[in-house]
């Protein structure tokens, strides 16, 4: 969870986001989303976990029949 990390480095997503705004890093990818959410209480890092898996599992699905 190395974007967690960040997050909480730069105090939030708000934070993170804006700071990669100033360096033309700037990105809301669905992790931020997801960690927003854990931040604000709505949704458990077993959670993130749990759809980071599906994700994962589901693009290598659709890699595997290309």
């Amino acid at each position: 969870m190395d974007r967690k990390k960040l997050v909480d480095e730069a105090g939030g997503v708000d934070k993170l986001l804006a700071s990669e705004a100033r360096t033309g890093k700037r990105r809301m990818a669905f992790l931020d989303l997801m960690l927003d959410m854990h931040a604000k209480g709505d949704l458990p890092l077993d959670g993130i976990q749990e759809e980071v898996d599906t994700f994962t599992f589901e693009v290598s699905l659709a890699l595997a029949e290309n």
